[in-house]
């Protein structure tokens, strides 16, 4: 029996024939080179080095510039949050306006007392009932005619457990009789609460004295404000009462305003577009 050219060589095992026979299909059909052929344990290396190539800080822009944007809109969202708070309050304070809570300017005057270093005057006040309160706008004080020189006429609210004014109000200096309006600076007061107030000045009233006008009227009563009764003191530390009679002055004060109708709706509206905002922006 005639054997084949390609007859297997006898004492070859089957493990080395399949190697002769790989060898020689790769000598005909080369296998084609790959590039950075990448083993499987070297996967995540590959993808920090692919991450490294120049198209990635491009892709970072990209997110850097959606950020910003993102950050811009948020920005613009509380800004108008703000913005719509600020409109609110404005619209308030100018519906409500200024009034004159308390007014004893218009009672018969009886006489007047004098006002100097050595002469103090106070008398107070008790506010309304406003839920907030109220903004003092400024004191009115009905004058009469000065005697001799006097100078440095002053008002002030007054603290009596301190001794000391919880804040002055300015004015003109009250040379002539008349109606004199000292205003206050940003003075808040609290709803149903006495507050007290002096006049005082720098000469003593052997120099010269700013007279304060009275009436006999006890008391006034008006929008739910009121007023009676004052004390005297030659120094501002110890006082005594005085029975009968008010001075004559006007409290004139803007009610600080609850959040109306159209406030609620424009904070709402703000609030659903901030939630959408970062619906979107999420």
């Amino acid at each position: 029996m005639q054997g084949n050219d390609e007859t297997e060589p006898t004492g070859l095992s089957f493990s080395s024939r399949h190697r002769g026979a790989e060898a020689r299909s790769n000598a005909q059909f080369p296998k084609p080179k790959y590039r950075d052929a990448i083993p499987c344990h070297e996967i995540k290396p590959s993808i920090r080095r692919f991450l490294s190539k120049p198209i990635v800080p491009a892709l970072r822009g990209v997110t850097k510039t959606t950020r910003k944007q993102s950050c811009m809109k948020t920005k613009l969202i509380f800004t108008s949050l703000f913005l719509v708070a600020v409109l609110s309050v404005n619209v308030g304070v100018h519906a409500q306006g200024t009034v004159t809570y308390l007014s004893g300017l218009s009672e018969p005057t009886t006489g007047s007392l004098p006002v100097g270093s050595d002469a103090w005057i106070a008398t107070w006040f008790q506010t309304g009932a406003a839920p907030l309160g109220y903004r003092l706008e400024s004191i009115q004080l009905l004058m009469d005619q000065p005697v001799g020189n006097p100078s440095g006429f002053a008002i002030m609210l007054w603290d009596f457990r301190a001794a000391q004014p919880i804040t002055t109000l300015a004015g003109p200096d009250p040379s002539a009789p008349g109606t004199f309006t000292y205003h206050a600076s940003c003075f808040s007061l609290a709803p149903s609460t006495v507050y007290w107030f002096v006049v005082t000045a720098q000469a003593p009233v052997a120099t010269g004295a700013y007279q304060w006008s009275y009436s006999n009227v006890n008391s006034v009563q008006q929008n739910r404000w009121r007023t009676g009764g004052y004390q005297t003191s030659t120094d501002g530390l110890v006082w005594s009462r005085d029975a009968g009679g008010t001075f004559q002055f006007a409290i004139n004060a803007t009610a600080i305003p609850e959040p109306s109708a159209l406030a609620l709706v424009l904070c709402g509206g703000a609030l659903w577009l901030a939630a959408r905002g970062r619906r979107r922006t999420g």
